[in-house]
């Protein structure tokens, strides 16, 4: 009976300890808002949002990704050069505070990665050798 006793308190600290996080730790977390950069509206609004949340205080990070089948690494420029100068002209965000990289390649679609906070806050993709879309 000891021994039954003891195996089911066994049991159950078991399961509650893989049903139960860690005291402290925080289970969740943000997904990214992911844009699709086709539509002209959705991408200014984003960075609009973008610009809102860094505030005054924070820096945004802007890495650039080729995609599938996009060899031109000046397509990786003209990406960048389009969301940064959207931001610093558009909303007057101060250039000292963006910061852009280039990444590399992944087996889909292109895209740039936006960093808030050393957190993945944004994702623009890309169709295939496609820039943001131009102004109507």
């Amino acid at each position: 009976m000891k021994t039954l006793f003891m195996i089911v308190i066994v049991i159950l600290a078991l399961a509650l300890q893989s049903a139960v996080p860690s005291f402290g730790q925080t289970t969740t977390s943000e997904k990214p808002f992911v844009v699709g950069a086709d539509n002209n509206e959705s991408s200014k609004a984003s960075l609009d949002l973008l610009a809102e949340r860094a505030g005054r205080d924070k820096l945004i990070v802007f890495v650039a990704r080729l995609g599938t089948l996009e060899p031109a690494q000046s397509l990786r420029r003209r990406r960048l050069h389009t969301a940064l100068e959207y931001l610093q002209s558009t909303r007057d965000f101060p250039a000292e505070r963006l910061v852009s990289a280039f990444g590399d390649p992944i087996s889909k679609e292109g895209r740039i990665e936006v960093y808030l906070d050393n957190k993945l806050f944004m994702i623009f993709l890309f169709k295939r050798n496609e820039n943001f879309a131009s102004e109507p």
